[in-house]
């Protein structure tokens, strides 16, 4: 008996584990570094994809869409700086 009650605890236990690895985090728009906060280090981390200076990788590409359309380019550093500076 004690020991199907092990079983079952440790089923249980491996099943929630699977499930807190599955699912995944949700980050804000703009939180390219997903560290919980759009700061100034997001904003470098886009300005250098922009400029080729540095890949951001495909799955985090729509957080650096900070505007939006689509796209990863100059309008979501102006928009992200804008934001970051308290305009618009």
């Amino acid at each position: 008996m004690k020991k199907k009650a092990v079983m079952i605890f440790l089923a249980v236990l491996l099943l929630a584990v699977l499930v807190i690895v599955v699912i995944p985090e949700k980050y804000e728009i703009g939180d390219i570094s997903k560290d919980g906060e759009i700061t100034i280090l997001d904003l470098l981390i886009i300005q250098k994809h922009v400029l080729g200076l540095e890949e951001i990788p495909n799955k985090d590409l729509q957080l650096a869409d900070f505007n939006g359309d689509g796209y990863v380019n100059e309008k979501d550093v102006e928009a992200l700086q804008n934001y970051l500076l308290g305009i618009k």
